[in-house]
C-alpha cells in the first residue's frame, strides 16, 4: 500500500551537512538551494571584511554581490556579519565587496 505522506523536499537524500543557504541568489548555491561552501572550523582565524561608514555611498553592490548573504543595511550603512563573511574564499578569487564597491578602500580587512 503506498504511504499517503507527501515525499521529503530532499528526496531520499539526507540532509545537507552545511545547512541550507543563506542567499536569495540560488544561482550561487546548487539546485537544491544549499550552499555549496562550509562554514569555517571552530578555533580557525577570523575571517571579516568591514565598510568604511564615512567612505560608504550606500549604493548597495556589495550586498547583492556577497555570495554568504553577509552584508546588510543597519541605519543608514551598510555592515559586515563578521560571523558569516568568508571573504568569499570558495566561491571568488577576491573579496566581492571589495571587487564592485565604486569607492576604493571602501571595503577593508578588519
Amino acid at each position: 500500500m503506498p504511504s499517503s505522506r507527501p515525499p521529503s523536499p530532499t528526496g531520499s537524500r539526507p540532509p545537507h551537512p552545511w545547512g541550507p543557504c543563506q542567499t536569495m541568489r540560488r544561482r550561487r548555491c546548487g539546485p537544491d538551494g544549499l550552499r555549496p561552501v562550509p562554514p569555517p572550523e571552530p578555533g580557525d582565524p577570523a575571517m571579516a571584511y568591514k565598510i568604511d561608514a564615512a567612505q560608504c555611498t550606500q549604493c548597495g553592490a556589495c550586498e547583492f554581490e556577497c555570495p554568504n548573504g553577509a552584508i546588510r543595511m543597519k541605519g543608514d550603512t551598510y555592515i559586515v556579519d563578521a560571523a558569516a563573511c568568508t571573504e568569499c574564499e570558495g566561491h571568488f578569487d577576491e573579496p566581492q565587496c571589495d571587487a564592485v564597491c565604486p569607492i576604493p578602500g571602501t571595503c577593508v580587512p578588519v
